[in-house]
Order: structure tokens, then C-alpha cells, then sequence
């Protein structure tokens, strides 16, 4: 068996990260969206993120990188500053929307590894990230699938964070808003102007 290549160990760390991270985001966010359907399908990707993470673990220890103890607090810290410090300024469709950038990193790092893996002529393992790029893209569409149907739903544009903080973190996100938006406006009137 051919030793994995630096790019590819970075590869591996980053994807247990990535996947602990997703997991403990998506389950966070799912009991905070109000739409049914996009909580299940958050529920779904955690479980699925959860079957990667199971079927990595032997594959990877052959080459001495382990998803352990560490890779996962460093997950739950990742997944903490996103449900935090950005979901709180954000309503329940654009945390939603957000949350599906965890499943395109994945399905693309996944891509990454089993073309390295296919550089070192390990077809099995290749196969293995093939397989689960696709259902981590399937993945991505389900939740897009599921979020699409927030347009007409009252509740999406609610913040994601209950109580007080939520409804600070909406307001500032809210005067951020309008001064950029302002900012724009006075910019082109002023283009307008000079023409």
C-alpha cells in the first residue's frame, strides 16, 4: 500500500473536521427551523455525515490518521462558532441556505481525495470517495429541495436563535442591512448624477 501524499493527510484531517462540524451544526439547526421538511432533511444529513465518519475511520487508521477525540472537539468548537456567532444574525431560510455549503465542502473534498487516491492507483479507495461524493451531493440537492420550500412560509424569515439574543442579533443584521443598502443607493444616485 503506497503512503498517502501530505496533500491527501491535510485531505483526511479536514474531512473529519468538516464532518464533525456538519454533524453538530445540522443537528443544532434542525430543531430550530420551523419548516418540517428542512429539519428532516438536516436530521438526514447529520445520519449521513454520521455513516461516513464510521466507514472513514478503519480506512484512514491504515494510514495512521485517526478522526479521535480531538478532530472532534475541534468539530463541536467549528460548529459552535457557526450556530453562535453567524446563525444568530441569521433568518431560519438563510441559515438553512448556509448549512448546504457543509455538504458541497464535503462532496468536493471528497472529490479531491479519490482523485488522489486514483493518482496512486488505489482504485478501492477511490471508489469509496466516488460513492459517498455522490450521496453528499444528493445530499446538498435534498436540503436546496427542502429550503426552496420555505418561500412561502411565514416563519422563514424568523430568526433562527429564540429569546433576546435572537432578536439582538436580528436587529443589528436588520441596521447593518439598511446602511449598506443606503450606502448602495446614495452610490449609484451619485453615478446617476455624473452621466
Amino acid at each position: 500500500m503506497k503512503p498517502l501524499t501530505p496533500t491527501e493527510h491535510r485531505g483526511f484531517r479536514e474531512l473529519f473536521l468538516s464532518l464533525g462540524a456538519m454533524q453538530e451544526h445540522w443537528n443544532d439547526l434542525s430543531g430550530r427551523i420551523h419548516n418540517g421538511e428542512v429539519s428532516e432533511a438536516l436530521r438526514f444529513g447529520t445520519h449521513r455525515a454520521g455513516g461516513l465518519l464510521r466507514e472513514l475511520k478503519p480506512v484512514t487508521a491504515l494510514y495512521g490518521v485517526y478522526g479521535g477525540p480531538r478532530a472532534r472537539t475541534v468539530g463541536r468548537i467549528a460548529a459552535l462558532a457557526q450556530g453562535w456567532l453567524r446563525d444568530s444574525f441569521l433568518d431560519q431560510s438563510q441559515a438553512a441556505r448556509t448549512a448546504i455549503m457543509h455538504a458541497s465542502h464535503v462532496a468536493v473534498l471528497l472529490a479531491y481525495l479519490a482523485t488522489a487516491a486514483e493518482h496512486r492507483r488505489d482504485t478501492e479507495r477511490a471508489r469509496l470517495f466516488r460513492t459517498w461524493e455522490g450521496r453528499f451531493d444528493d445530499l446538498a440537492a435534498k436540503v436546496r429541495a427542502a429550503v426552496c420550500t420555505m418561500t412561502g412560509d411565514a416563519e422563514a424569515t424568523q430568526p433562527v436563535r429564540d429569546g433576546p439574543v435572537g432578536r439582538v442579533a436580528e436587529q443589528l443584521a436588520s441596521v447593518a442591512g439598511n446602511i449598506i443598502e443606503a450606502a448602495d443607493q446614495r452610490v449609484a444616485g451619485e453615478r446617476a448624477e455624473s452621466r
